[in-house]
Order: C-alpha cells, then sequence, then structure tokens
C-alpha cells in the first residue's frame, strides 16, 4: 500500500458510484471537519495494531450518540435490537 494520501483516498473509494464520489469529494473540500469525516479510514489504517490496550476486551458502543438513539426495540426476529449499537473494540472510537 502507498502512503500517498491522494492514492489511499482512491484506492478506498474504488468501485463507488461515480456522480456520488462527486459529491463525496466536493464535501470534503468544503471544511476541514467534513475532510476528515470522508477519510476516517486513513485513521483507522494507520491505528497501530500492536497497542497494550488491544488486549482489553471489546465494548458495547453507540457511533451516534445523542439523545433520540437511547432505545431498543424488537427486531424482525422478536430479539431485542439496540439502535445504533455495536460490540466492538473501545479504540476504534478514539477521535483526534
Amino acid at each position: 500500500m502507498t502512503n500517498n494520501i491522494i492514492d489511499r483516498i482512491h484506492c478506498f473509494n474504488l468501485g463507488r458510484n461515480p456522480k456520488l464520489l462527486e459529491l463525496k469529494y466536493k464535501a470534503m473540500r468544503s471544511d476541514v471537519f467534513t475532510f476528515y469525516r470522508g477519510t476516517c479510514h486513513l485513521f483507522y489504517e494507520d491505528f497501530p495494531k500492536d497497542l497494550l490496550l488491544n488486549a482489553a476486551p471489546p465494548v458495547w458502543i453507540c457511533g451516534d450518540l445523542h439523545l433520540e438513539n437511547f432505545g431498543s426495540y424488537k427486531g424482525d426476529n422478536r430479539l431485542v435490537y439496540f439502535d445504533k449499537l455495536i460490540v466492538i473494540h473501545f479504540s476504534r472510537m478514539i477521535r483526534l
């Protein structure tokens, strides 16, 4: 894999709808926050794989935390579904 940022962004987005990708790139040019949102894969690709913290157990996290996302309901299979929650390693929630 190349370390050139432009090449990495291009490779990550290969196969996506060209018209939608054009809109994404236009939005990414608008401000730094939008650029970071559109390229978070760079952070995760560069995140150290050998950290001592990686031995910690996975945890429940909410990727879009606000009051409307606190809740649960039954899915089609009648099991409880926790809206917007996932069990992953906590380091995936680290923000710059």
